[in-house]
């Protein structure tokens, strides 16, 4: 018969490579994680100057070059405007873009904008004046 003293440090033997092992498991699953996620996730990079020009508008939101996920607010309905002249829009579609708007909270205005400008929508004309008061609002 085996004795009890060996019965248990092999029961804590077990149990310490388990545990071991286990930690260097999730630890190389988390670095597989973090640098796959580098790739994967829909990273965009722009700056002010694109956001004025090319993209969305709002030169006083973007402030300097950003880098942002792809952030959606209940809003992926705007992603068919995608590339769409911030003039070019109807009465009705920027009714759609105003009640995104005016739903969210004052601290998630300037990270809506940054968004819609990641995803290469344009935010209509009129509301541009509409967004940036928003947006100043909240700096105070």
């Amino acid at each position: 018969m085996i004795p009890k003293e060996v019965l248990v440090v092999a029961f804590i033997a077990v149990i310490v490579f388990y545990y071991v092992g286990k930690y260097f498991t999730e630890r190389s699953m988390q670095k597989k994680e973090d640098s796959s996620s580098s790739t994967e996730k829909n990273t965009v990079s722009h700056s002010a100057e694109d956001c004025a020009e090319g993209g969305c508008g709002m030169r006083a939101v973007c402030a300097g070059k950003v880098e942002r996920l792809v952030e959606y607010f209940e809003d992926e309905e705007l992603d068919r405007f995608k590339e769409r002249a911030a003039d070019g829009y109807s009465a009705d579609e920027i009714a759609e873009f105003r009640e995104v708007l005016v739903t969210l909270r004052g601290d998630e205005v300037a990270p809506w904008l940054n968004s819609l400008c990641a995803r290469n929508i344009n935010l209509p004309l009129p509301l541009r004046q509409e967004a940036i008061a928003l947006v100043n609002k909240n700096k105070k």
